[in-house]
């Protein structure tokens, strides 16, 4: 996957493969890898990483019905 920057207020960068990616990193011994990177969070906000998480899964393959 190419890099990939959008968003006005927040600007999210995304870039790296998912050829290959695995849940845990023992499972993934040399493979892809996927970074996200969001430039303009203001200092002090605090991020609900389960609520992130839940989103995140919604994206999973196979979860379309």
């Amino acid at each position: 996957m190419l890099g990939n920057t959008f968003g006005r207020l927040f600007q999210i960068t995304t870039c790296g493969e998912s050829y290959g990616w695995h849940a845990t990193a023992e499972q993934a011994g040399y493979g892809g890898g996927l970074l996200t990177i969001v430039n303009g969070v203001p200092p002090g906000i605090k991020l609900d990483v389960p609520l992130i998480q839940v989103e995140l899964d919604k994206r999973r393959p196979g979860q379309s019905k």
